[in-house]
C-alpha cells in the first residue's frame, strides 16, 4: 500500500517537472497594448520613475530620433536628471500588431520636450516593441524617425 502511494507520488511529481502548470494568461489584444502605451505616457509627462521602472524591460533599446541609442538605466537617468522632460506626447494612426508574448505598435506622434532645458516640438514615425512578462506588458524596443 505505501509503495503505491509512492509510486503515485512520485509520478505526481515528475509530471509536474515535465509539464509545469503555468497562469492562464488573458488573451491579449490591442487594447491592452494600447493601455500599457498610454500609461508609459502618463508616466513620462508626469515624471512617475517607478511606473517606468514596471513598463519599461531591463534590456530596452531605445533609439532617439536623433539617433542617440540608450539602455533603461541611461534613458531613465536623463530623465531623472532633467536633461529630457516630456510635457506632452500624442499618438496618432497607431496601428497594434500581436504575435502571441509581443506586440508590435506603430504610428505617428508629436512630442512636445525639454531638451537641456529648451523647449521643442518634434514629429516622429515610431516603433515600439512590447513583451508580455510575468503578467505584465513591458516596452523593450523604441525606434523613432524624425519628420520634416
Amino acid at each position: 500500500m505505501v509503495s503505491r502511494r509512492l509510486f503515485a507520488f512520485g509520478a505526481l511529481l515528475a509530471c509536474m517537472l515535465i509539464f509545469p502548470v503555468h497562469a492562464a494568461r488573458p488573451p491579449a489584444d490591442a487594447a491592452t497594448i494600447l493601455r500599457a502605451e498610454q500609461q508609459r505616457i502618463a508616466a513620462l509627462v508626469n515624471d512617475d520613475f517607478a511606473a517606468l521602472d514596471r513598463l519599461l524591460a531591463d534590456d530596452l533599446t531605445y533609439a532617439h530620433s536623433s539617433t542617440v541609442l540608450e539602455t533603461k538605466a541611461e534613458y531613465l537617468a536623463s530623465l531623472r536628471s532633467g536633461a529630457l522632460k516630456y510635457t506632452a506626447l500624442t499618438h496618432e494612426a497607431q496601428h497594434v500588431r500581436l504575435y502571441g508574448d509581443t506586440a508590435v505598435l506603430t504610428g505617428l506622434s508629436t512630442v512636445d520636450a525639454l531638451s537641456q532645458g529648451k523647449p521643442g516640438t518634434v514629429r516622429l514615425r515610431f516603433l515600439i516593441i512590447y513583451v508580455q512578462r510575468r503578467d505584465q506588458w513591458q516596452m523593450v524596443a523604441w525606434q523613432s524617425t524624425r519628420l520634416p
